[in-house]
């Protein structure tokens, strides 16, 4: 872990990843793997140890933390698994996914409408359908 907060707010082997463990993955695969304002992350979430681990956990014990995270470089269209070992700082596997691609993100989704309010022929058809104001044309779903 990076901080003292990070580690002790985990009491347990299955807890959700914190904020601080989400971004020491991004920072493990920027640094590692070159993953930068070209990627997207797809998702990041905790791989749960093993049921022999949990089971045998004791509080105050010490415990591995890992995440997998999936993610793709939007240049060349490669999608990658990981597996990030956050107390051991490093990436422990980094898998190709041929012929796969992670689900759209938020972003992507934004970046998407963006484009479409912005092109011309699809304000010009919605236009002959009457509508005037651009932002009732585009907020459709809110009048049905």
């Amino acid at each position: 872990m990076t901080t003292a907060e990070s580690r002790t707010s985990i009491l347990h082997p299955l807890d959700p990843l914190t904020a601080d463990e989400f971004r020491l993955a991004a920072q493990i695969c920027r640094r590692e793997r070159g993953v930068d304002e070209r990627w997207r992350f797809a998702s990041i979430e905790l791989r749960e140890p093993g049921k022999e681990a949990v089971l045998g956990y004791r509080p105050g014990d010490r415990f591995d933390r890992e995440a997998i995270v999936v993610c793709w470089n939007r240049a060349d269209g490669r999608a990658y698994r990981g597996v990030i070992s956050l107390t051991g700082d490093r990436i422990e596997t980094w898998d190709h996914l041929p012929g796969q691609h992670p689900n759209m993100t938020v972003d992507e989704w934004h970046e998407c409408d963006e484009m479409v309010r912005a092109e011309p022929r699809v304000v010009e058809a919605l236009a002959r359908r009457g509508g005037t104001d651009r932002r009732e044309q585009f907020d459709l779903h809110r009048r049905i």
